[in-house]
């Protein structure tokens, strides 16, 4: 590399309003492999380290060329990189901007992974209580009154679907969204949305093994109470309770899982269908 390519290592964050007062150098990559991701890495640990705020725009896609050694097309590939990872959007004919902290387009791929491989379900699954039990305890500790308002607003819905003999598995799944929620913990929540739909699925092949919504809700309402009480304690405890509930369920639901071919989505998806056909 020439040296007038490396002495415009340093480059500007492109909007002057939304730069950091002092951004981190872009270095050259040229002449490494994997080029894509050595200037996705590059390009992460700029944005990250110059603390970028969220709609903050990147350089041009030629002015990180010109600071990385490296062509407009393995930047365009090194930002659509990035982009799968939720850190950038990129926008056709305008410079890349910073997104959101976002977990999800993480977080998904890694669950569908193990939710294809048993025995990782059953690891998933495992992993899911001692945080539902932090957020118990957290939602007891920060929830607010729309959080608990919102919580009573899906027991209603919940208790007046199963007097009348309907479904509430949505409500069933809700109020789990809902204690997050109220545990203010972005990670938390990011994860549990992740995985609601491997649970839904999940769930409703519990209730081929008689697993009943009845005593699931029974359980939330005794959550709730503790939650609304502001006792952690109470909440943690009312929430393990659940869980053991929760766990002898799915064991009994990925043994129904097992004599069918499909993974937990396809087959209660399928089983699902069938029950709306009939």
């Amino acid at each position: 590399m020439t040296s007038d390519a490396q002495s415009s290592a340093a480059v500007s964050a492109g909007n002057a309003k939304n730069a950091p007062p002092a951004a981190v150098a872009l270095r050259p990559v040229a002449g490494r492999a994997y080029l894509r991701q050595d200037a996705a890495a590059v390009l992460r640990r700029y944005v990250l380290e110059s603390k970028l705020p969220p709609g903050a725009r990147l350089p041009s896609e030629r002015e990180i060329g010109v600071s990385l050694g490296l062509s407009r097309t393995s930047v365009r590939e090194a930002m659509r990189y990035l982009e799968q990872e939720g850190l950038l959007e990129v926008r056709q004919g305008r410079p890349a901007v910073v997104r959101a902290f976002d977990l999800a387009p993480v977080l998904a791929p890694v669950v569908q992974r193990l939710a294809a491989e048993r025995h990782r379900l059953c690891d998933l699954l495992a992993v899911r209580v001692p945080l539902e039990l932090l957020a118990a305890r957290l939602a007891a500790s920060h929830r607010r009154d729309e959080n608990l308002t919102a919580m009573r607003a899906c027991l209603a819905r919940a208790c007046g679907r199963l007097d009348a003999g309907q479904d509430a598995l949505e409500e069933d799944v809700l109020f789990h969204d809902l204690l997050y929620q109220a545990a203010g913990n972005g990670v938390l929540l990011a994860f549990s949305r992740t995985v609601k739909d491997l649970l839904r699925a999940v769930r409703e092949a519990a209730r081929e093994v008689d697993a009943t919504l009845e005593r699931s809700f029974t359980q939330h309402c005794t959550i709730y109470e503790a939650v609304a009480a502001g006792d952690a304690a109470a909440a943690t405890t009312a929430m393990a309770s659940h869980m053991d509930t929760v766990a002898a369920e799915q064991r009994a639901a990925l043994g129904y899982l097992d004599q069918g071919s499909a993974g937990p989505a396809g087959t209660a998806g399928r089983d699902q269908q069938q029950r709306r056909n009939a």
